[in-house]
């Protein structure tokens, strides 16, 4: 029964212009358990990446700009409505692909933080009981499944166009891939929840497929400048001086 209520709650997201956050969690979606749950499988990251933002706010000199700047890119980013193939449809993109390459995958994960809890409290988008699992979905995979996908590219060889590009476009789609797990693991009941993760993210797909190119285009067009014009701003984990 939870399952179909879901499949309900998707279908009137595609329909209906004003439900179509689907990145985010909502409000009451989740029980307390997996809310808490979600809550305690995040905040070690978060603890790790707010320490990590402290220690370069003290050791690197206009750190705070840069997060700021950064800061400022992924929440517009993610509040951005797009309309999408699916008549009547909209979406957005994580942004934290972007993030991740600029300061790194664990500063990225406070700014995806600090993103969540201002749409949640003014935006009605997303929740503070969903917090938990929208931060793990969004900033934690989001930040480092686009740093894994950078540094792959460059290992390669290929250009960092095409890294940044792969940065964007794979932490959008593994940010969607993640919250429909979440929501399996919420709402599968009795159904296998492979059957019911991948149900979901065929819905979610259509809508966001596009918007995760277009997410990796302007990724690409990102990172390419910062190599260019800016490189020392980009964080040593992800371009190391030489």
């Amino acid at each position: 029964m939870k399952f179909l209520k879901l499949i309900l709650l998707m279908t009137l997201a595609i329909l209906i212009p004003n439900l179509g956050y689907s990145m985010h969690i909502s409000e009451g979606i989740l029980s307390l358990n997996w809310a808490l749950f979600w809550i305690a499988v995040s905040l070690p990251f978060l603890i790790w990446s707010i320490i990590v933002v402290i220690s370069n706010l003290k050791s690197k000199k206009n750190y705070i700009a840069v997060i700021s700047l950064i800061g400022a890119v992924v929440f517009l980013m993610s509040s951005l409505a797009i309309p999408s193939p699916v008549a009547g449809s909209v979406s957005h993109p994580a942004a934290t692909g972007i993030s991740s390459i600029i300061i790194g995958p664990i500063a990225s994960i406070f700014v995806g933080f600090i993103t969540l809890v201002i749409q949640a409290l003014f935006m009605a988008h997303g929740g503070i009981t969903s917090l938990g699992a929208n931060v793990f979905a969004m900033a934690i995979v989001g930040s480092f499944v686009g740093f894994g996908a950078y540094k792959l590219a460059r290992l390669v060889g290929l250009p960092y166009f095409i890294a940044g590009f792969m940065a964007g476009f794979f932490a959008d789609i593994l940010t969607y891939l993640t919250t429909a797990f979440q929501l399996a693991l919420e709402f599968h009941g009795t159904e296998p929840i492979t059957n019911v993760w991948l149900t979901l993210f065929g819905l979610f797909l259509p809508i966001q497929l596009p918007v995760s190119v277009v997410e990796g285009i302007i990724a690409g067009i990102v990172i390419k400048i910062f190599v260019d014009r800016a490189k020392d701003y980009i964080d040593p984990i992800v371009e190391p001086s030489k």
